[in-house]
């Protein structure tokens, strides 16, 4: 299984949005508890994308194929009886079911198998590394969770801390979900804020470009100030395009160095 990396490796990850909730025992004792909020789920396929805008010049289909043939390989390696080390994890087979006694016999009506992942060291260093973010807000409140150059290769930025700008940095893209700016309550649109005196970029100073559900790109026409910034974003999109009556805001705090 994949072993840990340097602790260095992962500093400055984006923290996990959660929602706390009020939950009640049998008893009636009153106790709260937490859930991570919405995660998008990406494929193989976007997987491979992002591998190859990175690091690789082989074509995507040809690492699709790759994969493909490997996964079939882990198939044919689990039904001949082998458990599975793929990195990730391990895959560990696990019988359910109640016996009768020590000599009863195997019975899928009574009785099943089932596969488990046994995660990787790495994997597990990475869960212990994720700092929760409390956002009780509404569950459809925007959810911005990492901002970057919207140009990495002419304004190059450790990507994984998704929380950072390179000071003069003419454009920047932010990721997360329900981002899209829309509606037409006077409060909708785009803030940003520098913490170090509260003060906020006027709105002619930057326009945006792209407007999308996971994806915005804002053009500065005027350079950030290094210093801890935070932007606000508040739409009343929403997936049906039946806007909220308010609108709703989720904010993201970065750094311009």
């Amino acid at each position: 299984m994949d072993k840990k990396i340097p602790e260095k490796a992962l500093e400055g990850l984006a923290p996990v949005p959660i929602h706390i909730s009020q939950q009640t025992t049998p008893a009636g004792e009153t106790y709260y508890k937490a859930t991570v909020r919405h995660r998008d789920t990406i494929g193989i396929e976007k997987i491979i994308n992002r591998i190859v805008a990175k690091r690789t010049e082989l074509r995507a289909s040809t690492l699709l194929n790759a994969y493909q043939m490997v996964c079939d390989e882990i198939y044919s390696a689990l039904e001949d009886g082998f458990n599975v080390d793929f990195g990730l994890g391990r895959t560990d087979l696990s019988v359910g079911g109640t016996f009768v006694n020590t000599g009863d016999d195997f019975d899928p009506d009574r009785h099943t198998f089932s596969f488990h992942l046994r995660p990787s060291p790495r994997l597990m260093q990475l869960a212990e590394h994720l700092k929760g973010d409390n956002f009780n807000g509404p569950q459809r409140a925007p959810r911005p969770a990492t901002i970057r150059p919207a140009m990495p290769e002419q304004w190059p930025v450790d990507k994984k801390l998704g929380k950072a700008l390179p000071y003069g940095c003419p454009s920047f893209e932010v990721e997360g979900d329900q981002l899209k700016v829309m509606g037409d309550h006077p409060d909708t649109g785009l803030t940003l804020r520098r913490l170090d005196d509260n003060s906020i970029l006027p709105a002619s100073d930057f326009f945006l470009y792209i407007n999308h559900p996971t994806r915005l790109v804002i053009v500065l026409r005027t350079p950030l100030e290094r210093g801890e910034w935070e932007l606000i974003i508040s739409t009343q999109y929403t997936p049906t395009y039946h806007f909220y009556r308010e609108p709703r805001s989720g904010k993201l705090r970065f750094t311009v160095f």
